[in-house]
């Protein structure tokens, strides 16, 4: 387990590097790169290997707090490595190559970026609508 940690800990480091470098593929405004930018800081990665999981691996559901990222292991057999569609959690396998990692990782950031962002304009607007009905 201290092996998967250090491992885990690496990619996170590389994929947060490749995730910074690496455009989306509809380009980020300077508001969303820093949006971005702080999500990577404060993010916290909880590893999660089949066997801490209740079921079937493929079937876990995001603890819902949106300042983790949880890297779900798949066990073998056990359906395909992707990115959850809110983006908070990436599952893979063993084998699954760093290059694919590093992609899930940037596809997740940029897509909890994205929707933070759409989060923010809503309370804006929210926010400057009652404000000009008073």
């Amino acid at each position: 387990m201290k092996h998967f940690k250090i491992y885990t800990a690496a990619l996170l480091l590389s994929c947060c590097t490749y995730a910074v470098a690496k455009m989306p593929d509809s380009p980020m405004t300077a508001d969303e790169q820093a949006l971005l930018e702080e999500i990577m800081v404060t993010t916290k990665v909880n590893l999660l290997s089949a066997s801490q999981i209740d079921g079937v691996a493929i079937d876990y559901k995001s603890d819902g707090d949106s300042l983790t990222l949880e890297i779900v292991m798949l066990r073998k057999g056990e359906g395909i490595a992707h990115v959850s569609e809110d983006g908070e959690v990436i599952f893979i396998h063993e084998k699954t190559k760093a290059r694919a990692q590093q992609e899930f990782m940037t596809t997740a950031f940029n897509l909890r970026t994205k929707r933070q962002s759409a989060e923010k304009s809503k309370l804006i607007g929210a926010s400057s609508s009652s404000s000009s009905s008073l």
